[in-house]
């Protein structure tokens, strides 16, 4: 049972320890060349018939957890992989690709919540993504952040055969911060995209499904939230000056990076969870708001949208908290698969028994 992983917890605008989990750096993947290749051509030729063809073998998909691969040129574009064990014969997996906390200042690819990390046990590979950040003082991360998340979907993708990923089975999960970046990346494909070439302009960044948990969906309502990290939150990923204590964002940026702006009938299914008691990511703000106009834009089909609010819950949302029988529905319909969450409790009641 995999639970280094597991332990991971989303924490917040909180720097994650410098203790984290040691990873293995990612292996090459070189061709491989039986050895009895060269003596079977030679008994050939001593027999006078032709060689048999030689069919290098395929190599089986890496399984465990690789670090520090890197997505970009760019230092800061990197992405850590968990991926799932498989038995015999298993094909391609689906890949969620992860995106931390922290305000879109501050967290890492090393905080992943562990709604996300659970599903690596059930099959799924897991891609924790940095992107970029905004700087103290300096310039805001949007778009720079959705270019970022966007590269490294296309990056999964393009590489798709090398982990033993699916590239048509990419889902995008968030949580806070996070969760807004998954929802504005999965709402908006096609547009918001970076400027890439060679196998990355091969690909597209579109996603299979969102899950966002607590994610900010709404800049406008959220920079005027009477929360003391709102307005500065707000300020620095988009770039602009506190003033008075306030966003002095301008609208038309306000509503370039809010989810709502991109949601067509073309959109992924979501799934939204968010704190009853939450301060900062306010519910009847937030989630309500882009639950209902996703389901409006999907002619109200209820498999477009599942909203959970978790009463008496805060900002920090873990998989103790969630209805994760729904959560795992949600991803296995998303991935066109049975649902196994049924057949994980069968096969923990049989333990027990």
């Amino acid at each position: 049972m995999r639970t280094r992983l597991f332990a991971r917890a989303l924490v917040v605008l909180a720097v994650p320890s410098a203790a984290v989990m040691a990873i293995a750096v990612a292996p090459s993947l070189p061709g491989r060349v039986p050895v009895h290749l060269r003596a079977a051509t030679t008994v050939a030729e001593v027999h006078g018939s032709p060689p048999p063809r030689a069919t290098p073998p395929v190599p089986d998909p890496p399984v465990g957890d690789f670090a520090g691969v890197p997505y970009g040129p760019l230092a800061s574009q990197l992405l850590d992989l968990y991926l799932p064990e498989r038995p015999a014969g298993t094909g391609a997996v689906p890949v969620i690709v992860y995106l931390h906390s922290g305000g879109w200042v501050t967290g890492s690819r090393a905080n992943v919540n562990d709604a996300a990390a659970a599903q690596v046990a059930r099959g799924f590979a897991v891609a924790s993504v940095d992107y970029e950040l905004a700087r103290p003082g300096g310039g805001g991360s949007f778009p720079g952040a959705v270019y970022d998340v966007k590269r490294a979907i296309r990056f999964l993708k393009a590489n798709a055969t090398e982990w033993g990923l699916d590239p048509a089975r990419v889902i995008v999960m968030g949580a806070s911060a996070g969760g807004h970046l998954a929802a504005l990346v999965g709402a908006s494909a096609g547009q918001l995209e970076p400027d890439v070439a060679g196998p990355l302009a091969a690909v597209d960044s579109s996603v299979r499904a969102i899950v966002d948990l607590v994610g900010i969906t709404d800049l406008a309502t959220f920079s005027t939230t009477p929360h003391p990290w709102a307005a500065p939150l707000s300020a620095g990923f988009l770039g602009c000056p506190l003033v008075a204590g306030r966003a002095a964002c301008p609208a038309e940026l306000l509503r370039r990076a809010s989810v709502a702006t991109y949601v067509t009938g073309a959109a992924p299914p979501i799934f939204m969870a968010y704190g009853g008691d939450d301060t900062l990511v306010v519910p009847a703000t937030q989630g309500a708001p882009l639950a209902a106009i996703w389901a409006q834009a999907h002619g109200g089909d209820a498999q477009s949208v599942t909203y959970e609010v978790v009463a008496g819950a805060g900002h920090n949302l873990t998989a103790a908290q969630l209805d994760m029988t729904a959560l795992d529905t949600f991803l296995d319909r998303a991935v066109g698969r049975s649902s196994v969450s049924a057949l994980r409790v069968a096969d923990e009641r049989e333990a027990v028994a």
